[in-house]
């Protein structure tokens, strides 16, 4: 019992008028009774700690006539505990309307009972316990006289009907129809998708302020008005940052659950238990939450890629395309380094895909490689993501139009015709950043939920509050009542890498993609180092054939300079086998590679520039490589048939280890050695070798 709080308002009662709604004083009770039955009046809604001090409790009419309440009871514990409060003569209440009573630090927040008493004061007409209230929360019935929620609202409804038990599919979704909503929610983010059948997921919901509940009492009537009711079927955590997903206690999810009363079907969200990079207070909460309360309210699982966890309905298909850093960052628990990998790296990312139409969502999902001067380090997520999302219609533009992420090879290979940028006018970082609005004008009509920083020229983009992309046919789309056309463009691919010519800086070879953005961090990235096109320093013929392998000048094999070692009048028989003892042999070595210790080598590239004096005999140079001194060579492999002009041939590839597990000290001096082979059916023919060079690939 608030027992300071009593005596505080008995003192008040001395001082203050009160309302002629009941008897302020506890010693002087008007002789009268109460002539109600049980289950005409209800208690049915109560504010039991108000930050006014004022504490309510709402009764309501469940008949169809007025009904007189004079000189009935309300108290507020059993057993006696305080003075019950007796209703003033002449009260009424309308059919099914309602009557309040206001009280000073009358309830106890810490949990208590609420009775509704006939006049002999013992006789309880009905009755509510509630446990422990946060301040300005109410408990109320679902209809008015029904049952009693299971958890209070932030937007009570004194004196007025606390509305009916939702019905899912009668709010303003059109079924048939695949609807996503962009809540406009400042600098956080939360998104509501419907399918056709009225299958929901919310990807999000976060709040601008960890401890605050003001986004989420903008998403939650949101989602009632779409839905009907407060059921989603599924909730996608992009990742643990509070403008995401809020702070439990006080926001965003956790406040949709626990005080507004939503129910969720499954929670999708990343690994954290194999991947984790910084980590903060709202992860720490969530965390806690999850292995808690939260088995029971949400319901969580471990996303995965592809389209097996969603199930949309009506043919819209849910692809995750990327969690937990797509590949890109090592696994591990990096909380305690000095600067771990940023938490928007592991951001999920999917594609909503129905008929031709594409829209992507991810997060924050980052695209640059960069030390921030907070303490953690973003990574280029996005270059590995973008060959497999492709193209697609509308893009909601990563991290709030952040240049640490929305790089040019993912903007470029998705092509939007729409973008949609959730962005708050009161955000402290610039977003959207200049270079990234330009980038979006350049391919897109642009929405964003609110204006952002003032100094960034956002052209004729569009600022629209809530955001809603609809179509009904996956053909015909409308943002926010525009119309759109989906497309399915054919779009240029032709090494097959999966990059767009567009993003592609070669396009004819799978091995060359777009770098990352930044570069590669060798601290939580495999990155791929390719080395240059390196020479020998050394050679040295071998026996077979003539015994002499390239007879004259063999060290100009050793640079690209247009001069030629050469082997005339090559072996001494017409077989074209590289084993054949009777063809001239040459070693080339000590290329001086110096790989890190701990470089894992991924592929093997030679190059050799070299012509013959003619085509008859089908003249071909045979190339073996040893990684222990000549003691232990690969297969064999050969050049074309060679021209009478010089050509450059390529033999393996940045993927290619010639059929060995290489490692560093195999391709050091002394144990990497490459030896040639002159094979053609006519003894008369002369070899040129302008230059024989090795490059190797290898990632750390």
């Amino acid at each position: 019992m608030k027992q300071n709080s009593r005596i505080a308002g008995l003192v008040l009662a001395l001082v203050m008028v009160w309302t002629a709604a009941f008897n302020p004083t506890a010693s002087v009770r008007a002789l009268g009774t109460c002539a109600l039955t049980a289950g005409q009046v209800l208690i049915n809604e109560i504010l039991p700690a108000a930050t006014s001090g004022v504490d309510w409790v709402e009764l309501y009419n469940t008949t169809g006539a007025a009904l007189d309440i004079s000189y009935c009871y309300i108290d507020d514990l059993a057993g006696g505990g305080g003075a019950p409060i007796q209703i003033a003569a002449g009260t009424t209440i309308p059919a099914y309307g309602f009557w309040t009573m206001d009280r000073v630090s009358y309830f106890n927040n810490t949990g208590d009972d609420v009775r509704l008493l006939l006049d002999d004061q013992v006789t309880i007409l009905d009755a509510y316990t509630y446990p422990s209230t946060a301040y300005d929360v109410s408990w109320y019935r679902l209809p008015d006289g029904g049952a009693w929620s299971g958890t209070p609202t932030s937007t009570p409804t004194k004196g007025t009907t606390n509305g009916t038990v939702g019905v899912c599919g009668t709010g303003s979704w059109t079924p048939g129809a695949l609807e996503i909503h962009h809540i406009n929610i400042g600098q956080g983010d939360s998104t509501l998708i419907v399918g056709p059948t009225g299958v929901s997921l919310l990807f999000d919901a976060g709040e601008s302020y960890w401890n605050s509940s003001a986004d989420a009492q903008v998403v939650g009537p949101y989602i009632e008005s779409v839905l009907g009711c407060k059921e989603l079927d599924y909730v996608v955590i992009s990742h643990f940052h509070v403008d995401h997903i809020g702070y439990v206690g006080y926001g965003g999810l956790w406040n949709l659950v626990e005080v507004q009363g939503f129910t969720v079907g499954q929670t999708l969200l990343r690994d954290t238990g194999t991947y984790m990079g910084t980590t903060s207070g709202t992860y720490e909460n969530w965390a806690v939450y999850l292995a808690g309360d939260g088995q029971t309210t949400l319901h969580p699982a471990l996303a995965v890629e592809g389209t097996g966890q969603v199930d949309l309905g009506g043919g819209v298909v849910f692809d995750i395309v990327t969690l937990d850093g797509n590949g890109a960052i090592i696994p591990g628990n990096f909380s305690a380094d000095p600067t771990p990998p940023s938490e928007n790296d592991y951001s999920i990312g999917a594609v909503i895909s129905y008929g031709a139409f594409d829209e992507w969502i991810g997060g924050d999902l980052d695209g640059q490689f960069y030390l921030s001067e907070f303490g953690y380090t973003y990574h280029d997520i996005e270059v590995s993501v973008a060959p497999e999302v492709g193209d697609v219609d509308v893009y909601r533009v990563n991290h709030h139009g952040s240049d640490h992420s929305n790089n040019a090879t993912f903007v470029n290979q998705l092509d939007p015709e729409v973008s949609i940028i959730s962005v708050g006018d009161d955000n402290t970082y610039g977003h959207p950043r200049q270079t990234v609005m330009d980038l979006l004008l350049a391919t897109s009509d642009v929405y964003l939920t609110e204006r952002g920083d003032v100094t960034v020229n956002i052209g004729d983009a569009v600022v629209a509050g809530n955001i809603v992309v609809r179509t009904t046919d996956g053909v015909t789309y409308t943002v926010n009542g525009t119309v759109y056309t989906a497309t399915e463009p054919v779009r240029t691919d032709l090494d097959g890498d999966g990059y767009f010519a567009e993003v592609d800086p070669l396009d004819t070879s799978a091995v060359t993609v777009p770098p990352p953005n930044g570069g590669c961090d060798p601290l939580y990235q495999v990155c791929t180092v390719i080395t240059s096109w390196t020479g020998p320093t050394a050679q040295a013929a071998e026996t077979g054939g003539d015994n002499n392998g390239y007879e004259s000048n063999p060290i100009n094999a050793f640079s690209d300079n247009a001069l030629f070692a050469v082997d005339l009048n090559s072996g001494t028989t017409t077989s074209t086998s590289c084993t054949d003892t009777g063809k001239d042999r040459h070693r080339f070595y000590n290329f001086g590679f110096n790989l890190p210790a701990n470089a894992a080598v991924q592929g093997l590239e030679l190059q050799l520039q070299a012509r013959a004096d003619s085509a008859v005999g089908a003249p071909k140079i045979c190339i073996l490589v040893s990684w222990n001194g000549g003691l232990n060579w690969t297969v064999v492999r050969t050049t074309p048939t060679l021209a009478r002009t010089e050509a450059a041939y390529f033999l393996g590839n940045s993927a290619d280890l010639w059929g060995h597990a290489w490692t560093p000290a195999e391709l050091a001096n002394g144990s990497f050695i490459i030896r040639l082979v002159d094979v053609s059916s006519s003894t008369s023919r002369d070899f040129y070798l302008d230059w024989l060079a090795a490059r190797v690939t290898y990632g750390k």
